[in-house]
């Protein structure tokens, strides 16, 4: 069947090609912001712990088992609100290989209302149920919590989510608009890698440029100014 592109001359025959196979573009738009917005839901919850410390305490990491239990509920809640959202986001595969307006990169106002949406849900993701999940996993852990407990807290968390969504996630609303702008310029300089023209680019540095970034902000993280980040919370 010619399409109406063939039909008005505007592409040859030869060159209506259906495309099929795997939907690469966008899998690597989606493992490069999915990895960056995993580290970043762990970067929120640990810069809000960190702020929670009273001024007359220095300020510092806690135990290693802690952090990473609670690093492990923000990456999850964080990777909830953005992998699906990437995929959808990235727009359908075009039909034909000639086919190349569908998926133009967006631009900072795009990712800056998008970043902003993200801030805003985060933390309501985060205090209605991971957070709160993951602490009781530090729990069970840490042998303050059977098998049973925890089960049954589970439960209760699903049915009390709606409430403490907003009482639980307000504690991490301003760490979160943090969040956001951080997620702005890497977001828009992975759509703008995994759009360029130059294929062997948005093949091969597409997906370690979101490693890097997050690479970048675990390592900010851990050797940063941590007087500097509690402010954040």
């Amino acid at each position: 069947m010619l399409t109406n592109d063939v039909i008005r001359g505007a592409v040859k025959a030869d060159r209506q090609i259906v495309l099929t196979g795997y939907d690469w573009p966008r899998i690597r738009f989606t493992v490069s912001l999915g990895i960056y917005a995993i580290a970043l839901g762990s970067f929120t919850v640990l810069v809000n712990i960190l702020s929670q410390t009273s001024a007359s305490t220095f300020v510092d990491h806690k135990p290693l088992l802690q952090s990473l239990t609670l690093a492990t509920g923000g990456a999850m809640a964080s990777s909830v609100i953005v992998i699906p959202t990437l995929w959808f986001l990235y727009g359908p595969r075009p039909k034909f290989s000639y086919s190349t307006g569908l998926r133009r990169p967006r631009g900072l106002v795009s990712w800056s209302l998008l970043a902003g949406l993200y801030a805003f849900i985060l933390p309501l993701i985060l205090g209605g149920y991971f957070y709160e999940m993951a602490t009781r996993f530090l729990a069970f852990f840490t042998g303050f919590m059977s098998v049973m407990q925890m089960l049954g807290a589970a439960a209760d968390q699903v049915l009390m989510a709606p409430f403490s969504a907003f009482t639980l996630g307000f504690d991490f609303f301003f760490t979160a608009v943090f969040a956001g702008f951080l997620l702005i310029p890497v977001a828009y300089f992975v759509d703008k890698i995994n759009a360029s023209k130059k294929t062997y680019i948005a093949k091969w540095a597409t997906i370690p440029f979101g490693i890097g970034c997050a690479c970048i902000l675990i390592v900010w993280l851990i050797f940063g100014d941590l007087e500097f980040l509690s402010q954040f919370g």
